[in-house]
């Protein structure tokens, strides 16, 4: 557990890094050029993310994917309790 926990917190700040840095810059006047790179930089750090730590964790970076996925094992009567784990570790 203690690999998945340091693998998603370094992906998660990661992408957040990016995402702020990418999504903050230019100005907000009327002359402003919009970031056309921001949405490149977010999609980077997905795939990135998906093949360094798929194998470790499945690179889940969102909490509403983990969400999602254990709503779909509840309803096809697969319970996991390990997505509740997962979902109070990324939230908190």
């Amino acid at each position: 557990m203690g690999a998945i926990a340091f693998a998603e917190t370094a992906f998660t700040f990661l992408l957040c890094y990016v995402v702020l840095g990418t999504g903050a810059v230019g100005g907000s006047g009327p002359k402003s050029r919009p970031n056309n790179v921001a949405g490149l930089t977010y999609g980077a750090c997905h795939t990135v993310g998906g093949f360094a730590i798929g194998n470790v964790s499945g690179s889940l970076l969102n909490p509403a994917v983990v969400a999602a996925f254990g709503g779909l094992n509840i309803l096809t009567l697969q319970w996991n309790q390990g997505c509740f784990v997962y979902i109070f570790y990324e939230v908190f």
